[in-house]
């Protein structure tokens, strides 16, 4: 199973040992690049709703959790998507997983 959210592991920690928390990260650079590609604008007008939704999240963890989503510790895992790419990562989360839990569904 897979859960994408941003607090999603926070909620979860300690209450299902056969969970593998995952951080996929990139610089700012990099995902205001993705952001801007794909809405079609220049890098300037993708900065800010990067920025806006950084603070967004990192602000509702701390508001409903009471921790912090920089927290390195609050992860099994990180992986850097700039320099990993998407594909990658995808593949080191489900061979981490595989190792950890046994079998990983087809579907993955």
């Amino acid at each position: 199973m897979v859960i994408v959210g941003r607090g999603a592991g926070f909620g979860l920690r300690g209450r299902r040992p056969d969970l593998l928390h995952v951080r996929l990260i990139a610089p700012e650079e990099h995902r205001v690049a993705v952001v801007a590609s794909r809405l079609g604008v220049p890098a300037d007008q993708a900065r800010k709703p990067v920025r806006a939704t950084d603070r967004q999240r990192r602000d509702f963890v701390r508001a409903r959790y009471h921790a912090d989503w920089d927290d390195p510790l609050a992860y099994d895992i990180t992986l850097n998507t700039a320099t990993l790419g998407v594909e990658l990562a995808i593949q080191l989360v489900l061979d981490a997983a595989q190792r950890c839990f046994g079998a990983v569904p087809a579907s993955a």
